[in-house]
């Protein structure tokens, strides 16, 4: 096969992937609009996930190459790190990126060690970061016993975690600037020594409704505890199915509830979904759940916060939501960006709080999302397959509090 046919197959596969996901594309299709025979197609590629796999290894290869492309010299660690952080920030946030991330989970429901493949191989392109942390560490500029383990923070911070994975609209060169310099002071100096942090707002619960609900103005006749059933039956539907891939039927007749009694109240799919994500999220993080426990020290206290902020993240039903809603956000938008509102609201209530009771300043908005992306450790828990045990996730929770206090610098 010629390297021209080699080229057209891979542009029309990273097309297809994007715009129909993992499970609809075909290589049937792919074949077709390529021009080459399925028979040379599966000699490249025998399967569909072999095809997949090197679409996505070849976005991350992109993206590994502008960060090789960073200068490393005499200038100041600061400058630096910028060109590093900015080189991910514009190699991750784009609207190519963030659909292959989207398929990558599509993936994921046929194939769960997938994504968890392709993340790690994403994470491990990293290391000229990686390199220059450790040189940093010798030089006793910062202090740091795992590198590796700073750049990884480093990055999903700059990138604020999963907000743009669940919709929210990619920032102007400039906002990138500034929230890139931003998480660069707040690493290296700490947020008790960055001072001076523009724009500092009160946290206050949210106070607007979720988004488009979808809705007939019908009275649903149901008994509550009937409706409760209901919705519980179609949010496991849609968690483990997707939207896509849920059934109906399958729903109501797991609750004895007629179809027509379905689509009267909630419109059809849509609405349903809709109103399903809505009493999973509320399940999730709605003030009901107890608070976290108070220490007896700003340092303790903060990091009983970013335990229990990582604890209610990555619940097997808190991550297959977001992963729900990643894959979703281009279908629903306004629902997806609401939910990342809406996890962030408690943490960010209670971090002002407890800053407050020890006399520490207000953060801004970007130092908020900051100290819930340290606590969650980003994207991580949601692309990758494994759940820290307990040890770690103290671990985890008292290096972040370390980090978000008195940076890494010396």
């Amino acid at each position: 096969m010629s390297a021209t046919a080699a080229e057209r197959i891979l542009a029309v596969a990273r097309q297809q992937f994007l715009t129909l996901g993992f499970e609809k594309c075909s290589m049937d299709s792919v074949a077709r609009s390529a021009r080459v025979s399925k028979q040379s197609l599966y000699e490249l590629y025998p399967t569909k996930r072999d095809l997949f796999t090197r679409v996505v290894r070849d976005t991350a290869r992109s993206t590994r190459d502008e960060i090789a492309l960073v200068t490393v010299d005499d200038r100041a660690p600061e400058a630096i790190l910028r060109d590093f952080l900015m080189s991910y920030f514009s190699g991750f946030v784009t609207v190519e990126n963030l659909g292959i991330y989207r398929a990558t989970l599509m993936a994921g429901r046929c194939f769960p060690d997938l994504a968890d493949e392709l993340h790690r191989y994403r994470v491990s392109g990293g290391q000229a970061l990686t390199n220059y942390l450790a040189e940093l560490d010798r030089k006793g500029v910062i202090r740091t016993n795992a590198p590796a383990d700073l750049h990884r923070r480093l990055g999903s911070t700059s990138i604020e975690g999963t907000r743009y994975l669940l919709g929210a609209p990619i920032p102007s060169h400039e906002d990138r600037e500034a929230t890139v310099d931003r998480i660069i002071t707040l690493y290296l100096q700490g947020y008790r020594a960055g001072g001076g942090w523009p724009q500092p707002v009160r946290a206050k619960p949210l106070e607007f409704p979720a988004p488009n609900l979808q809705t007939t103005g019908a009275s649903l006749r149901l008994p509550q505890q009937r409706l409760d059933a209901l919705l519980e039956a179609a949010s496991t539907e849609f968690l483990v199915q997707g939207f896509r891939g849920a059934n109906v039927t399958r729903i109501v007749s797991s609750v004895g509830v007629s179809p027509a009694t379905v689509y009267r109240q909630f419109g059809d799919k849509r609405g349903l979904f809709q109103r399903a994500v809505l009493h999973v999220g509320t399940s999730l993080w709605s003030d009901d759940a107890p608070a976290p426990a108070q220490g007896k020290t700003l340092e303790e206290s903060l990091r009983l916060l970013a335990r229990w902020t990582l604890d209610r993240h990555i619940t097997p039903r808190g991550v297959a939501l977001q992963r729900l809603l990643i894959t979703e956000a281009e279908e629903f938008p306004d629902m997806a960006r609401w939910i990342y509102d809406f996890m962030l609201d408690r943490p960010a209530r209670e971090l002002h709080a407890r800053l407050q009771r020890f006399g520490e300043p207000l953060p801004d908005a970007t130092a908020t999302r900051a100290f819930h992306t340290m606590a969650t450790y980003g994207v991580r828990f949601i692309m990758g397959a494994e759940s820290p045990d307990d040890d770690t996730r103290t671990t985890l929770a008292k290096d972040c509090v370390e980090l978000f206090l008195h940076g890494c610098g010396r």
